[in-house]
């Protein structure tokens, strides 16, 4: 779980400088990422 969240907060700061313009697509990734965190995958 805290490789979900370091991960989260590099895609954030990547999201603050770029502007947000993908915002989106990585809310999707995460919650993919967490998905397959909770399902054991």
């Amino acid at each position: 779980m805290l490789y979900i969240m370091s991960l989260q907060w590099l895609l954030v700061s990547d999201c603050e400088q770029r502007g947000c313009i993908h915002q989106l697509h990585i809310m999707s990734l995460l919650w993919l990422l967490v998905s397959d965190c909770e399902h054991g995958v």
